[in-house]
C-alpha cells in the first residue's frame, strides 16, 4: 500500500466505546465527493457528534495515525498533504519534519513560514510591513520557541513598538505588532497538526 493514506472517523459509539469508523462521503460537488461527519457502523450510516477525524497510513510497515479536528475540509487537506509527503519520500525527495523532536517550533522558522504564506496571499506592502514588525518581535521577545512566547512577552514587544512610535522611528508599530503577533498565533493554532 505504497503512497496510500485514508481518513477515518473516531467516535464513541453509545454502549460500545470508541471506534474507528469509515466516514461517509456525500454527493459530489464540482466532481469531488464531499466528506461528512457521518460514518458507517455495522453496515448502517450513523451521525457522529463529538467525534473527530484522523488520517491513517503505513510507514515502514507500521500503521501511523495523525489526529485531526472535526472539520471535514481540514481533514481532506491533511490527507492530500500526507499523500504528497509519502510520494515525495518514495521519489527520494528529502522531506523536512514539520514538528521538531521536542514538539516546539523554533520562532524564526515559524516567522518564516508565516511570512511565506502571507507573501503568497497579501499585497507587497502588507508583506513588507509584516516582515518589519516580526523582525522587531524576534529581536525583542528573547524566546527560542513559538510555544514559549507568553502574553507578557507580547506586551513587552508592544511597548517597544510604542516606544519606537514616540521616538518617530515607526508609525503605529505597537498596534501593528500586536495585531501581527495575534494573527500569527491564530495562523498556527488553525494550521497545527
Amino acid at each position: 500500500m505504497a503512497n496510500t493514506a485514508w481518513i477515518i472517523r473516531i467516535y464513541k459509539v453509545p454502549g460500545v466505546g470508541w471506534r474507528a469508523l469509515k466516514p461517509v462521503f456525500s454527493n459530489t460537488y464540482k466532481g469531488k465527493p464531499l466528506l461528512t461527519t457521518r460514518a458507517i457502523f455495522r453496515g448502517a450510516e450513523i451521525h457522529t457528534p463529538g467525534g473527530h477525524f484522523e488520517i491513517e497510513w503505513y510507514e515502514n510497515g507500521k500503521r501511523q495515525r495523525q489526529r485531526l479536528g472535526d472539520d471535514p475540509a481540514e481533514a481532506k487537506k491533511a490527507l492530500a498533504k500526507q499523500i504528497l509527503k509519502m510520494q515525495a519520500v518514495e521519489a527520494g525527495i528529502a522531506v523536512a519534519d514539520v514538528q521538531p523532536k521536542n514538539g516546539k517550533r523554533p520562532i524564526k522558522q515559524a516567522v518564516e513560514e508565516f511570512l511565506a504564506e502571507k507573501k503568497r496571499t497579501k499585497a507587497k506592502k502588507t508583506h513588507q510591513a509584516l516582515k518589519q514588525v516580526l523582525d522587531l518581535f524576534v529581536q525583542v521577545v528573547g524566546r527560542n520557541y513559538l510555544e514559549d512566547v507568553k502574553r507578557s512577552d507580547r506586551q513587552v514587544a508592544n511597548a517597544t513598538g510604542r516606544t519606537l512610535d514616540v521616538q518617530g522611528l515607526s508609525r503605529t508599530g505597537g498596534r501593528r505588532l500586536h495585531l501581527t503577533t495575534q494573527s500569527m498565533r491564530l495562523f498556527y493554532a488553525n494550521n497545527s497538526q
